[in-house]
């Protein structure tokens, strides 16, 4: 049996979020709950956007039925986005599609206590941010979504009710 490089990488995400869940234990904690929607989505949107030109369809609707069913849902993402924060501080608004040219962008009002965390750390945390493009988590409650597809490749947008920021994991 000839196991091709899309499927191997599949088996080694599934392997990987069995061991985030058997390392954190229960699967309740919100953290967890949030970086298995976000595998899921991952998943599924490789198959999309790797699949060939008549599976894309078919990969496209299965795409857009799991977002429905995330909607009202936690995402946490991996350390993988950076953050304008003189722009963010100034309109209390994240938007990744500035920052990042990735799969998966964010939108949504900034939180306030990733506001308040970031005003605390002073001015020199945040020229370090920009001058050196510190990498953060993202994280939020999604309200909905938007799926691109252009020339130039394929993307999901969300929108989250408010897009937490932090250096750390929680």
């Amino acid at each position: 049996m000839k196991v091709s490089g899309a499927h191997l990488k599949y088996f080694l995400l599934l392997f990987f979020l069995l061991l985030v869940l058997i390392g954190h234990g229960d699967c309740e904690d919100i953290s967890s709950a949030g970086k298995l929607n976000y595998y899921e989505i991952k998943e599924m949107f490789d198959k999309w956007d790797l699949g060939l030109y008549g599976s894309r369809k078919y990969y496209r609707s299965r795409l857009l039925r799991l977002l429905n069913k995330k909607i009202g849902s936690y995402i946490h993402t991996e350390m993988d986005y950076k953050v304008s924060v003189y722009d963010m501080l100034e309109k209390e608004y994240y938007s990744s599609d500035l920052y990042n040219h990735k799969w998966l962008h964010f939108h949504g009002d900034a939180d306030k206590e990733s506001l308040k965390f970031l005003l605390e750390k002073g001015n020199n945390y945040m020229e370090d941010v920009e001058l050196k493009k510190y990498l953060f988590f993202i994280s939020g409650k999604i309200k909905t979504f938007r799926i691109d597809e252009t020339d130039y490749g394929r993307s999901i947008h969300l929108y989250l009710e408010s897009v937490k920021i932090s250096d750390r994991e929680r």
